[in-house]
């Protein structure tokens, strides 16, 4: 009697530990292998936009012994706003407002930190309980590029959306062109940038293209003409 009693303390024991330690571990390790997974699905953006179409398994992270599923949230926004202006002298030729978008993926865990990723600009931000990260930095000819008296500009224009769920995601971005122009006439080309996720990489940027500072936001350069080719950048998810 007394060693049946000693076995059922024991097997109690076990099946407690089992309860109590290895299954949040094992859920916890199954929530991780699927965040990395989910992360690097979307991460596939950097190299394909603007002309790229993702699938994304939004669920997972289930387990024999917890079959709940976590789940994700696909979305898109806007992060800032970038004026050009095109100038002869002080009478202006060409004015147009374009917006950066941005791609949020966020990921609900029950075990792990929740994670929020966005993609803007070719760059990637990434933030975890207390911790925010600049994954990648932006690739501002993502947005535009001045080489040679050529702008080239992408313009987000699909505005706010979201899907969620724990089934499958798909993302599809894709840019036509929309107007293109020259200038022969142009004297001067002048950028302002109001940018909440990489505005000091602006400053950067158009410094190392050669423009001048000539307002906190605001940045010019002397030309002679201008190209100036804008393309619209449309993101779907469904």
């Amino acid at each position: 009697m007394l060693g049946a009693i000693l076995v059922f303390a024991v097997v109690s024991t076990l099946i407690t530990s089992v309860i109590v330690y290895y299954l949040p571990i094992l859920k916890k390790n199954s929530e991780f292998d699927h965040e990395n997974a989910l992360l690097n699905q979307f991460l596939r953006i950097v190299d394909g936009y603007p002309n790229c179409d993702l699938s994304l398994q939004l669920g997972g992270g289930a387990t024999v012994f917890n079959p709940t599923k976590t789940s994700a949230t696909l979305e898109t926004n806007i992060s800032g706003v970038v004026e050009v202006g095109v100038w002869n002298g002080s009478t202006l030729l060409f004015e147009r407002r374009i917006l950066l978008g941005c791609i949020n993926l966020t990921i609900y865990n029950t075990e792990i930190e929740d994670l929020k990723v966005v993609f803007s600009e070719g760059g990637v931000v990434m933030e975890q309980g207390n911790s925010c990260i600049i994954r990648k930095s932006p690739d501002i000819d993502e947005v535009i590029s001045f080489r040679n008296g050529i702008v080239r500009i992408y313009n987000y224009t699909s505005g706010i959306n979201e899907i969620a769920g724990n089934g499958v995601g798909f993302l599809s971005v894709h840019s036509t062109e929309w107007r293109s122009l020259k200038l022969d006439n142009a004297t001067k080309l002048t950028i302002t940038v109001r940018d909440e996720l990489f505005q000091d990489y602006w400053k950067n940027y158009l410094l190392a293209q050669g423009f001048v500072q000539i307002s906190p936001n605001t940045w010019s350069i002397d030309v002679s003409n201008l190209t100036i080719t804008i393309y619209n950048v449309t993101v779907e998810l469904y």
